[in-house]
C-alpha cells in the first residue's frame, strides 16, 4: 500500500506542476511571426539592420539576438518602431555590445497581437516573452574597413512572376540551396551579401490592371512574401536599387515633369519603394530610414548610397529619379541636356571616385592629384541601366522585344562620356559596373584606342525570373558589341541637338577610329560576342586580393553557365 500511495501522490504532484507550468506560460507575451520578413539590410563591421512588416500599426515588435558559436544568452528584447506612413514597416539597427568584425549573430523577431500588460509579467524581459513562434535568422558582420578580406556576393535583377508565379521562386530556391551548401565551408568561402539591381517587383506586369495604390500594395506583398526569397533575405545583407518597373515601364523623372505618366503613379511607387526596399539601406540610422518624404517632380528621398566590404568599395546609382530623358529632347524641341544622373548625384559619384583614389579633390575633368595606392581595391558601381554596350532596335525581327536604346545610358550622350572620361583621365583602376534591366546576362569590356592602360567592365545579370522563362528577351543583335558605343562614335556635341539623330547610325568597328572607346563582349580569356545568357539566371562575384571572378548560374537548376576572371 505504501508504494501505491507514494505513486499516486507523485502522480498528483506531476499533474499540479503541469497545471502550474501551463498557467505560468499563459501569462507570457506570445510573439507572432511578422507578416513579411525579417530581412537584413545595411551591415557594417559593428552592426546590422533588420526590416520587418507588422500586421497592424499598433502591433508591438520585438527583437533579440546573440553571438553564434557559444553558449551566450540572448540580449534583452529591443522594440522596433512601426511606421504607419510606410505600410506598418519597421527597421532597427542592431549594435551588439562588444561586436567584432566578421562576428556571426542569430536573431529572433516577432510582434504582439495583443500588447496588454500581463499581471505576472509587467515587464517585457526575455523570460516573460514566448519566442517559440517568432521568426529567426542569422547574419555575419562585415570585415573591418580597409581589411583585405575576400568579398563574395550574389548579384542579379528583374524578378517578375507574371502568370507563371511558381517559376518566380526557382532562382531564389537555387540561391537558398547554395547558401545551405556554404554552411559546410570555411567562413571566407561563404557569400557575404546580395545586390539586387532593379525591378524587384513588376508593378505593371498586368497591362490591363490600373496602377492604383492598392495595386502597388498587393504586388509588393505578393513578391516579398515568397518563401525562398524571404529565407535568403533573412540571412544575407541585401542592397537594392529601383529601376523602371517599381514605378511604371521605362519611366524617367523628365516624363513625370510634364505629367506624361500620371504623378499619382510616381507618388505611390516612391512610397512603396521606400517602405520595402530603400529603408533597408538608406539613412545614418533607422529613424532616418523611415522618415516620411515629400513627393513630386524633384522632391524625394536621396536614393543613391555607398557602402564598403573590407577594402572593396560600392556605389549604388539611382538611374531613374534624376533621369531627365524625354521625347522632346530626342526630337530637338527641348534643348536641355538629357541626363541619367541629376547634378548632385553626378558630383557625389565623382567625389566617391576621387576619395577611393586618395585624391585631394574633384576637378572639372578628373580627380586632383590622384594617389594610386588603392590599385588592389575594386570599385563596384551599381547602375541598374547598363552603361555599355548600347542596345539597338535591329531592322529585322531578331528579338521578342526591341532594345529601347533611348531609355538607357545611350540616351544621355554627354553625361556618359563625361563620366567615362573622368574615370579614365583620373587613372582609376579596377572599376566594374553592375547592371540589370535587359533580361540578358553577359560581361562587356570597355577600352580606349589611345589609352592602353584603360580597361573597365560592365557585368550585366538579368533576369532572376521573367514570366516567359523561355529565353525570349534581348538577343545578340540587340547589343552594339564590337562597335563603339554609338554616342561616342563622333566628336562630342557641344549641346543636345538634331546632330544626334545623324550620328546614331554611324557605327564603325573598333580600331578604325583613333581616340574613341571600344566595347566588346568579354568571356574567359578572349572576347566572345555571341556568348550571352537569356534564360533565368543569377551571378556570384568573388574578389580576392583585387582579382575578380564572375560566375553565372541557371535559375532553373543551379547549373554553372559561365565562369570568368576579369583581366585588369
Amino acid at each position: 500500500m505504501t508504494y501505491v500511495l507514494r505513486l499516486v501522490l507523485f502522480s498528483i504532484i506531476l499533474v499540479l506542476m503541469g497545471c502550474a507550468t501551463s498557467q505560468i506560460s499563459s501569462y507570457k507575451y506570445k510573439l507572432t511571426k511578422p507578416d513579411i520578413g525579417p530581412m537584413i539590410g545595411k551591415t557594417t563591421s559593428s552592426g546590422f539592420r533588420v526590416w520587418i512588416k507588422a500586421h497592424e500599426r499598433d502591433n508591438q515588435v520585438y527583437i533579440r539576438y546573440r553571438k553564434m558559436g557559444g553558449a551566450g544568452e540572448f540580449s534583452d528584447p529591443d522594440q522596433i518602431k512601426i511606421s504607419a506612413d510606410y505600410e506598418n514597416v519597421g527597421v532597427v539597427d542592431v549594435l551588439p555590445e562588444g561586436a567584432q568584425p566578421s562576428d556571426s549573430y542569430e536573431y529572433q523577431v516577432g510582434y504582439l497581437k495583443y500588447p496588454e500588460v500581463k499581471k505576472d509579467c509587467p515587464s517585457l524581459s526575455s523570460e516573460c516573452i514566448d519566442w517559440k513562434d517568432a521568426a529567426s535568422g542569422t547574419v555575419r558582420l562585415f570585415p573591418a574597413a580597409g581589411a583585405s578580406a575576400a568579398t563574395r556576393f550574389i548579384f542579379g535583377s528583374c524578378r517578375d512572376f507574371g502568370i507563371f508565379s511558381a517559376m518566380g521562386e526557382n532562382t531564389f530556391a537555387r540561391i537558398r540551396e547554395l547558401l545551405a551548401y556554404e554552411e559546410k565551408l570555411m567562413e571566407d568561402a561563404k557569400t557575404d551579401f546580395i545586390i539586387q539591381a532593379g525591378d524587384q517587383v513588376y508593378i505593371d506586369g498586368n497591362p490591363l490592371a490600373r496602377l492604383t495604390e492598392n495595386r502597388y500594395r498587393a504586388t509588393y506583398k505578393r513578391s516579398f512574401a515568397k518563401k525562398n526569397f524571404t529565407s535568403v533575405m533573412s540571412k544575407l545583407p541585401t542592397y537594392m536599387m529601383l529601376d523602371d518597373h517599381e514605378i511604371t515601364n521605362d519611366w524617367s523623372m523628365g516624363q513625370f515633369k510634364y505629367d506624361k505618366l500620371g504623378k499619382d503613379k510616381l507618388m505611390a511607387g516612391q512610397k512603396f519603394y521606400e517602405a520595402y526596399q530603400a529603408s533597408l539601406n538608406l539613412g545614418n540610422n533607422a529613424a532616418e530610414a523611415l522618415k516620411p518624404a515629400t513627393y513630386g517632380d524633384t522632391c524625394h528621398k536621396k536614393y543613391w548610397y555607398d557602402f564598403n566590404h573590407g577594402q572593396n568599395r560600392f556605389f549604388v546609382l539611382d538611374t531613374r529619379s534624376g533621369n531627365s530623358i524625354t521625347k522632346d529632347q530626342k526630337s530637338g524641341k527641348d534643348k536641355s541636356e538629357p541626363v541619367v544622373l541629376g547634378e548632385s548625384q553626378e558630383l557625389a559619384f565623382k567625389k566617391w571616385l576621387c576619395e577611393g583614389a586618395k585624391s585631394s579633390g574633384v576637378g572639372e575633368e578628373k580627380c586632383i592629384s590622384t594617389d594610386r595606392a588603392d590599385d588592389n581595391v575594386v570599385k563596384f558601381i551599381v547602375s541598374p541601366l547598363p552603361v555599355f554596350p548600347d542596345t539597338l532596335n535591329p531592322p529585322d525581327f531578331v528579338g521578342a522585344i526591341d532594345g529601347d536604346p533611348d531609355d538607357k545610358w545611350g540616351g544621355a550622350v554627354e553625361q556618359r562620356k563625361r563620366i567615362l572620361d573622368f574615370i579614365r583621365l583620373s587613372k582609376i583602376k579596377r572599376v566594374v559596373f553592375l547592371s540589370g534591366d535587359v533580361h540578358t546576362s553577359f560581361i562587356a569590356e570597355l577600352t580606349h584606342e589611345q589609352d592602353k592602360d584603360f580597361r573597365i567592365y560592365n557585368v550585366v545579370s538579368s533576369p532572376f525570373n521573367w514570366s516567359t522563362s523561355f529565353g525570349v528577351g534581348l538577343q545578340k543583335a540587340n547589343f552594339d558589341f564590337d562597335f563603339l558605343p554609338r554616342e561616342l562614335n563622333r566628336p562630342p556635341l557641344s549641346k543636345w541637338d538634331n546632330a544626334y539623330s545623324n550620328a546614331i547610325g554611324k557605327r564603325r568597328p573598333c580600331g578604325e577610329n583613333k581616340g574613341f572607346y571600344c566595347v566588346r563582349r568579354f568571356a574567359a580569356s578572349q572576347p566572345k560576342p555571341d556568348l550571352i545568357h537569356t534564360e533565368n539566371n543569377f551571378s556570384r562575384i568573388t574578389v580576392i586580393d583585387g582579382e575578380v571572378e564572375v560566375e553565372f548560374f541557371k535559375g532553373r537548376n543551379g547549373d554553372l553557365l559561365e565562369k570568368t576572371t576579369l583581366q585588369f
